[in-house]
């Protein structure tokens, strides 16, 4: 599934979870919910109407926060994350977004991110029954 044709209604959607495999990164994302009369092709949407699935970003080559390089892997320490922007430009995801914490933990008054994920490929699954534990 071409996943960057539907990258506009990720904007107030979820980051589910971050997985890491040797050099790749594996997110867990749902989309904002969405009308699924506008969709131009047959497309499995969850029980909300959002798209949800497995980002695959393989073979990592960097990974930019805020600008500065950082070590591989990202590791997800807060319970999820809001998407603000979500954009494929050939082999580089941008992600930004806010991460979010449910009590006992504490949310710090600012969580923002801005990632640039440099790789070899990046592909989706579409995944209408992936499980979300803050649904």
């Amino acid at each position: 599934m071409n996943i960057k044709k539907y990258e506009d209604y990720f904007h107030d959607g979820s980051i589910i979870n971050i997985e890491n495999e040797k050099h790749d990164l594996i997110i867990s994302m749902s989309s904002n919910s969405l009308d699924p009369d506008y969709i131009d092709e047959t497309l499995d949407l969850d029980h909300l109407n959002c798209i949800r699935g497995k980002l695959y970003i393989t073979n990592v080559s960097k990974i930019l926060l805020y600008g500065g390089e950082i070590n591989y892997p990202i590791f997800q320490i807060h319970d999820c994350g809001g998407i603000i922007d979500f954009e494929i430009k050939k082999n580089k995801v941008i992600l930004k977004g806010e991460w979010i914490d449910f009590p006992p933990k504490k949310q710090l008054p600012s969580n923002y991110f801005s990632y640039e994920i440099y790789a070899e490929n990046v592909s989706w699954e579409n995944m209408p029954d992936l499980f979300d534990p803050f649904d």
